[in-house]
């Protein structure tokens, strides 16, 4: 990477902390770890790059005048500096680290994107508006040709996706490692007016944590309510305006016993996809589970929170307990055999909770609201069995 390309990132840099003279540019970029040549800096250079960086980057480097001292600042255009700019910016920065590590052994870093190799050509289908042909291979090692209209990328956890319409008209995300062989198939072929509306970066993920969208799943809502300032708590509901609640409910209560709110992280989530937002090396002490729905259908019962599949999934992280509450019979007497079909001990349960004076367990709105209803609240306690012979 030329020095020319390091100082446009490096001079945005300094300039955003704070005012320089152009003297003052030129004494630092001589010391700067990315100048790793040791180039002087000449006035005429300087506004050769200067007008580089408002071309290419859409940042204006101004010059405050007599008043000021001519000392020099960064101006950023609202039009122009977008996301893709600052994460163009980002990578300049970065891109400088080949050079910097010839010197230094104190950098660590996480594995790059995989297989971004591919994303020029992606880019140029969606923008030409063509099809891309995959021979792709699926989670389970099955290979298959997958023709798709690609309608836009997205960069999750260090892994390129590209989203799309199939020719079954289906919504397909497709990561870029799964990707044996790619061909751009140079002949137009639009999107429909329904998934152009539909497929866009915003929309599309309007509501979602992670990268799979499911169309056919009824929101869940799970709350915590941090009543001990010593533990960290995650607050996890799959609408945006859920949680917008939760945080104002949790700032009054802790304004109200002059707690700093430090100990509660709150974010979006399907928990559904739960092992995409959790990896082997975190560790939950307790899951509270609080009136999920039933889903009494048998068609849909593999969407309930305790199924099988879900109970998998927390035990990878899982080093305490699940409390687990509801009001529906049926629900509770299924959750009893999920639980032990999974290999966890039921340490307690009970089909009337209000009656168990010893269980520290706090009130929720729709425990209060059953309540009043008359109904009973059935509770159990399940720890997985490793766990409990530790």
């Amino acid at each position: 990477m030329n020095n020319r390309v390091k100082f446009y990132s490096w001079l945005i840099g300094q300039l955003g902390r704070r005012r320089m003279t152009f003297a003052e540019i030129a004494d630092a970029w001589m010391d700067a770890t990315a100048n790793v040549y040791k180039e002087e800096l000449t006035l005429r250079s300087f506004h050769r790059y200067r007008n580089a960086i408002w071309s290419q980057l859409g940042y204006m480097v101004e010059c405050g005048g007599k008043a000021d001292g001519y000392r020099y600042y960064v101006k950023k255009d609202s039009v122009e500096c977008d996301e893709i700019t600052e994460w163009l910016l980002s990578s300049l920065r970065l891109a400088s680290l080949h050079d910097m590590l010839q010197y230094h052994n104190k950098v660590m870093l996480e594995a790059p994107p995989r297989n971004s190799e591919y994303l020029d050509d992606i880019l140029c289908a969606i923008d030409k508006q063509y099809q891309l042909k995959f021979h792709y291979a699926t989670p389970y090692g099955v290979e298959k040709d997958i023709m798709l209209s690609p309608a836009f990328v997205r960069l999750f956890k260090q892994r390129w996706y590209v989203i799309g319409v199939n020719e079954n008209e289906q919504v397909r995300c497709l990561p870029f490692d799964r990707i044996a062989f790619m061909e751009v198939v140079c002949k137009k072929h639009p999107l429909s007016a329904k998934m152009k509306r539909l497929l866009t970066p915003d929309s599309f993920y309007d509501g979602c944590f992670g990268i799979m969208r499911m169309e056919d799943e009824q929101i869940e809502n799970i709350r915590i309510r941090a009543f001990y300032p010593e533990y960290n708590y995650i607050a996890v509901d799959i609408k945006n305006e859920m949680l917008v609640l939760a945080k104002r409910k949790l700032e009054a209560a802790y304004a109200e016993q002059q707690l700093p709110l430090d100990n509660v992280r709150i974010f979006i989530c399907n928990l559904m996809q739960f092992s995409e937002y959790f990896s082997p090396e975190d560790r939950v002490e307790r899951i509270y589970i609080n009136f999920c729905n039933p889903w009494p259908k048998g068609k849909h019962k593999k969407r309930r929170l305790t199924h099988p599949r879900q109970l998998q999934q927390y035990r990878t992280v899982l080093e305490g307990e699940i409390w687990f509450k509801t009001d529906d019979d049926e629900l509770f007497e299924e959750s009893i055999l999920y639980f032990q079909e999974c290999g966890f001990d039921i340490v307690f349960q009970t089909t009337d909770l209000h009656k168990e004076p010893d269980i520290q367990s706090f009130r929720t709105e729709h425990e209060a609201m059953f309540e009043e209803m008359g109904k009973t609240i059935k509770f159990l306690i399940a720890r997985p069995q490793q766990a409990s012979a530790q």
